[in-house]
């Protein structure tokens, strides 16, 4: 697996229109982008469901939050650009909202979040890269230098799934 610096500072590579042209909609709205390749073997058949995930530790209601799901360890959580499902809400009611993907066929995902604070689309970094907004990933999975591992933001889906993301910021 290549070394990423900080496993949010490719989102300023993804420019706002194009980060938010991928989603639609409100309130945990997914985009409408082509449907994840399943994990599991093609002979199985493939179980659909809602993914809820449950964003915790918002320091304040301003901005967005912005769901990037993936179904790929190389690219998690890095390449927002290659997320195979984003979903946004811009109703941020307290320190915790729910966020949802819907019809997700079963498989191996991983999920990233990012408290746009300003509502841009991108993610703020300081002059050394590192995050000025909050960002977390699924199993509440946590990272000292780097981003957060595959193995500890993975889940499986064979039909609706939970996880839990705790907002950390600088």
């Amino acid at each position: 697996m290549k070394s990423r610096s900080h496993w949010l500072c490719a989102a300023t590579r993804v420019g706002a229109m194009t980060l938010l042209g991928a989603v639609t909609g409100c309130g945990g709205t997914t985009a409408s982008r082509p449907a994840p390749k399943p994990t599991a073997s093609a002979s199985a058949p493939t179980t659909r469901g809602t993914i809820t995930v449950t964003v915790e530790g918002l320091h304040n209601d301003k901005g967005q939050l912005i769901g990037f799901l993936y179904n790929d360890e190389d690219a998690f959580p890095t390449k927002m650009d290659q997320a195979v499902r984003r979903t946004r809400s811009t109703q941020l009611t307290g320190p915790k909202v729910a966020l949802t993907f819907e019809n997700v066929p079963g498989g191996t995902y991983a999920v990233a979040v990012i408290h746009d604070e300003n509502g841009d689309g991108e993610l703020e970094r300081n002059f050394i890269g590192i995050p000025s907004e909050g960002v977390g990933a699924s199993n509440r999975a946590t990272a000292t230098l780097g981003p957060p591992s595959w193995d500890d933001a993975k889940f499986e889906v064979a039909g609706d799934a939970k996880t839990t993301v705790d907002i950390r910021y600088p």
